[in-house]
């Protein structure tokens, strides 16, 4: 029987790299505003990438700081932005202007936003502006609201690159 010889070779495998976080492109800045228009609070400040974030946003509803996932998606000429409240006797939040649910569009001008966005709560918990009037939404699950005088809150939305 002749000799076998056995060779063990290694075969040399290229590093696996882990896909890294998407860098930030983007800054965007929430912030609340009372009816004056002055802020309330100190804004949020977000750094996005190409496509988008999310975060959680404290509200002040009823005087009281509650919890909105804010997300922000980018598209060719602007960004949505949707809110949805985290506490389900608030409702939804709809634009106050549109009146219907959903993300609301801001337009980017040379990547450049300043906007000023109102929305309006379509949950049971929220106060009427005027207590003197009847409640004709009583169910958040109700699927015709009257038309608000005032929205529930306001937010600036500023979006810009952000900072190198």
């Amino acid at each position: 029987m002749a000799g076998v010889m056995l060779a063990v070779v290694a075969v040399a495998r290229p590093a696996v790299a882990l896909a890294a976080p998407a860098p930030a492109l983007w800054q965007v800045e929430l912030a609340q505003l009372d009816p004056a228009g002055a802020a309330i609070g100190k804004p949020l400040v977000l750094a996005c990438a190409a496509s988008g974030c999310q975060s959680i946003v404290k509200l002040q509803i009823n005087a009281k700081p509650e919890p909105f996932l804010a997300a922000i998606t980018f598209v060719q000429r602007g960004a949505y932005l949707s809110l949805e409240s985290l506490v389900p006797a608030l409702g939804q939040a709809i634009g106050f202007e549109a009146g219907f649910k959903g993300p609301e569009f801001i337009l980017l001008r040379h990547q450049h936003a300043d906007t000023t966005l109102r929305f309006t709560l379509t949950g049971a918990a929220i106060k009427p502006a005027d207590p003197s009037l009847p409640a004709l939404m009583p169910s958040s699950q109700s699927l015709v609201f009257h038309r608000k005088m005032a929205p529930d809150f306001v937010l600036r939305v500023r979006i810009g690159p952000q900072p190198r």
